[in-house]
C-alpha cells in the first residue's frame, strides 16, 4: 500500500529526530505523545517512509501548552 504525500505547499516540515531534539525527548516519548489523545500532539505525515511534522502545527501546540501551563499556575 502506497501512502500519498500529504504535505502542503509553502509549509516547513521537521523530521521526527529534529522534533525530538527540539523538545528534548526520546523517540519513545514522541511515540507516546502520538498515541495519547490528551497530549493533542500534531500528527505526523509520512514522506518516503519517514515521519515529519508541520512546524506551524508544532508552534500552535507550543502556544496552547504554554497557555494551559499559565492558567494552571494562576
Amino acid at each position: 500500500m502506497h501512502q500519498q504525500d500529504e504535505s502542503k505547499p509553502g509549509r516547513r516540515y521537521l523530521p521526527d529526530p529534529q522534533v525530538c531534539r527540539r523538545y528534548g525527548v526520546s523517540p519513545m516519548t514522541l511515540w507516546r505523545w502520538d498515541h495519547d489523545p490528551r497530549v493533542n500532539f500534531p500528527k505526523p505525515i509520512r514522506i518516503n517512509r519517514r515521519k515529519y511534522r508541520d512546524e506551524a502545527e508544532l508552534e500552535a501546540w507550543e502556544r496552547c501548552r504554554a497557555a494551559h501551563t499559565t492558567i494552571e499556575a494562576a
